[in-house]
């Protein structure tokens, strides 16, 4: 018992090199899904835009940005809030897809939401009972969100546009 668990210790502080575990990660890889083409696009209507709204009295400043958006698409509403640290790549996106009656909320089991980089899907968000659902990730300028109401209906939603305007209105509102 004493060998082993001396053995055991010794285990503990070797690191196996960089180099290593790249590779294994990418022999265990699990190949991206290409993206389907839609047999149905919906189109989006933009209802709210954060954008458009004055910030409070007072406030010169922040670290952050924020962008909340709502869309209007068939009998669904798509609410968006996106968050991110200025300067920072990592963002937080947390949103809600919601019948416009309730008497709808059963179509919500048929909906599923994914982050996509044009060609393939980068991930799969669990979508709860409500229509909620939340995804981390590196920004950068392909990505988008398609929602997905069956396999070949919904609409996609570029993150990249969403980003990179709300900096740029932050920016415009620190020099004002």
């Amino acid at each position: 018992m004493k060998k082993i668990a001396v053995t055991a210790r010794e285990e503990a502080r070797w690191e196996p090199p960089a180099g290593v575990l790249e590779r294994a990660m990418d022999i265990f890889a699990i190949p991206a899904r290409r993206v389907e083409p839609l047999r149905r696009r919906l189109v989006a209507r933009l209802v709210f835009d954060s954008l458009r709204q004055p910030l409070p009295a007072g406030v010169r400043a922040s670290n952050s940005v924020t962008r909340h958006v709502l869309y209007r698409t068939g009998d669904f509403f798509i609410d968006l809030r996106l968050d991110a640290e200025q300067g920072a790549r990592r963002v937080s996106i947390v949103g809600q897809v919601s019948p416009r009656e309730p008497s709808r909320r059963a179509a919500l089991e048929t909906v599923s939401v994914l982050l996509t980089d044009r060609r393939s899907v980068l991930t799969q968000a669990p979508v709860n009972k409500f229509g909620e659902f939340h995804f981390d990730y590196e920004a950068h300028a392909q990505l988008r969100l398609r929602i997905l109401f069956g396999k070949q209906t919904g609409l996609d939603v570029p993150l990249g546009r969403l980003l990179n305007s709300a900096s740029n209105h932050e920016n415009v509102r620190r020099q004002t």
